[in-house]
């Protein structure tokens, strides 16, 4: 027992930051309801400043400070590119909650960047990802109102996600553009903040996939890309200001196809055109 006891204070330093960091994972990601566990910040504390004196204890009680800002910088940072539109909540209930829970938050006018309330939707903290995702269902922007559905509570706030600026030729968006099959099809479109200003860092991927054996478009295109790109991420081209895919179209059948936009860590964004090929 005194071997154990003089190991402990010899590291007792190492083991105390040891055991700051693993109960501010363990905090994080195993308690829902963290405010009640602030108190164990405490515990480190008082230990250094009876162990080691004034000094380390003051030490200790930093490392406690910067641990929970570090784990608040971090594990709650919005997605590249959205905004939060005035304030957010941690929400909580003591009661038994069965089937899925609808959460409303209402805004003001001047809250929303650029006034374009279509592209307000409302972001909830999954503990289990962990990370926000959207959950919304409704806006009502002569109300003022955003609705949500979950199945937990944690925090909730209202976002403004990036804005698709189009798809820009030679694919028209309303479907029309007919291609000759076998072409490769340059694939361009725009992305921009609330703001209006360009989103040069997303991370996006197209899907294709064959909706009907007719044709819908009607509109003949000629363009085509001189070589076609490999995986289904596009790159951003700074000069056009604009995300680019060469789709190439060998071993596709004619008919009418879907083209689907993702970004990577966009919760609720997608963009599809249809085109069709001759």
């Amino acid at each position: 027992m005194k071997t154990v006891k003089a190991f402990a204070l010899r590291h007792f330093e190492t083991t105390l930051i040891i055991l700051i960091l693993f109960g501010v994972i363990a905090i994080a990601f195993l308690v829902h309801y963290k405010f009640a566990f602030l108190n164990f910040f405490f515990l480190p504390v008082i230990l250094a400043g009876y162990y080691l004196g004034k000094r380390q204890a003051v030490l200790t009680a930093s490392l406690c400070v910067l641990s929970v800002i570090l784990y608040l910088i971090f594990a709650y940072v919005l997605p590249g590119g959205y905004q939060f539109c005035g304030e957010y909540y941690d929400v909580s209930t003591t009661a038994t909650v069965v089937g899925p829970i609808t959460i409303c938050m209402t805004y003001e006018d001047e809250d929303v960047p650029g006034g374009n309330e279509e592209a307000l939707c409302l972001l909830h903290y999954n503990e289990a990802i962990p990370g926000y995702e959207d959950i919304t269902i409704s806006r009502d922007p002569v109300n003022n109102i955003v609705c949500g559905q979950v199945d937990s509570l944690s925090v909730f706030g209202l976002a403004s996600m990036p804005v698709f600026g189009g798809f820009r030729q030679p694919i028209n968006a309303d479907g029309s553009s007919v291609f000759k099959a076998g072409r490769t099809i340059p694939v361009k479109f725009a992305l921009y903040d609330a703001l209006g200003n360009p989103i040069s860092n997303a991370t996006c991927h197209l899907a294709t996939w064959q909706v009907s054996s007719e044709i819908v478009g009607s509109v003949p295109e000629t363009a085509e890309a001189a070589y076609a790109d490999a995986g289904d991420t596009f790159r951003y081209d700074p000069e056009g200001e604009q995300y680019i895919y060469n789709l190439s179209t060998k071993g596709m059948d004619t008919g009418t196809w879907m083209l689907r936009v993702t970004a990577d860590g966009w919760p609720g964004f997608e963009a599809t055109v249809m085109i069709g090929l001759r």
